[in-house]
């Protein structure tokens, strides 16, 4: 029993911990996550606003990991999120590569 409290305990935390940082740095989120040329803003509403959110906060792992990824893009800058698409960008294409 006492583990079904600590799971929901901290799953209750980590959500709490979602909502400040969107309601705190929604435009820094937004800008940030610009940088992939995509219209992000109305993906993280349908995102956030579906049924899919209930059961992806409630597995603790998820949801942490959520956390330490939002907090990335809320508290880094433009120069940090540049270099980590690109980060991102080549190991695409070391994968494409390889793959073939």
């Amino acid at each position: 029993m006492w583990l079904i409290k600590l799971h929901i305990a901290v799953s209750i935390l980590l959500l709490l911990y979602i909502i400040g940082i969107r309601m705190l740095f929604d435009e820094k989120i937004r800008d940030n996550l610009s940088i992939w040329g995509k219209n992000n803003s109305s993906k993280l509403k349908k995102f956030f606003g579906n049924i899919e959110l209930i059961f992806f906060m409630f597995v603790p792992i998820l949801n942490f990991l959520f956390s330490i990824s939002l907090s990335l893009v809320a508290f880094g800058t433009k120069k940090t999120m540049m270099s980590m698409y690109e980060q991102s960008e080549k190991q695409k294409q070391e994968d494409c590569h390889e793959s073939n």
